[in-house]
């Protein structure tokens, strides 16, 4: 039948996109658990299901707390935001969470469904972002100090030698050589 054709194609869709799709009863206890979801979680379904998923996942949200989330749930019936889970191993995994609520016909909650992304390579790129962002700027910095004639010698040297450190970020020495031959060390 058609119907059953759907619901096939549905859950042919579940399986097999990237992203962990889990599906929770409204106390949190895991009934759905997709192989995205095996994949970067490193739990088979079999593992978790009928399990907490705050045990499980042991979910820290990034710009609100659990609380909030289930107001918001229970207000809306959707939430998005940022959250960092756990993989099996315990190590966190940074995903981009979509929830929805679950009710029955007379408007009950009867439970919770998540998609969640892996970010973490998108929250590595925005740190580079940022980073290159600051070490443009102390370049720049350099350069207006570097234009500046007025500036003396030893103090354009401060400066550079202050930027390099907050470039390397981390403590350094620059050795240079003065005009008579003879070395001397900027820290």
């Amino acid at each position: 039948s058609k119907a059953e054709e759907k619901i096939a194609y549905q859950a042919y869709l579940l399986e097999n996109v990237n992203d962990a799709v889990i599906g929770s009863d409204e106390n949190s206890f895991i009934r759905f658990w997709n192989t995205g979801a095996e994949r970067i979680f490193g739990w088979k379904a079999e593992e978790v299901l009928g399990h907490s998923a705050r045990e499980i996942l042991r979910s820290k949200f990034i710009t609100t707390d659990r609380d909030s989330v289930l107001k918001t749930l229970a207000e809306n019936g959707r939430w998005k935001g940022e959250a960092i889970l756990h993989h099996k191993d315990g190590s966190p995994v940074f995903m981009e969470v979509s929830s929805i609520t679950l009710r029955d016909a007379n408007g009950a909650l009867t439970g919770y469904v998540s998609v969640n992304r892996d970010i973490a390579e998108r929250k590595q790129a925005e740190q580079e972002l940022r980073t290159n962002a600051t070490r443009a700027q102390l370049l720049a910095e350099i350069s207006r100090s570097l234009a500046a004639v007025h500036l003396d010698y030893q103090t354009v040297l401060e400066v550079i030698a202050r930027r390099m450190v907050e470039l390397i970020g981390d403590l350094c020495s620059i050795h240079m050589l003065s005009e008579d031959g003879k070395w001397f060390e900027l820290a």
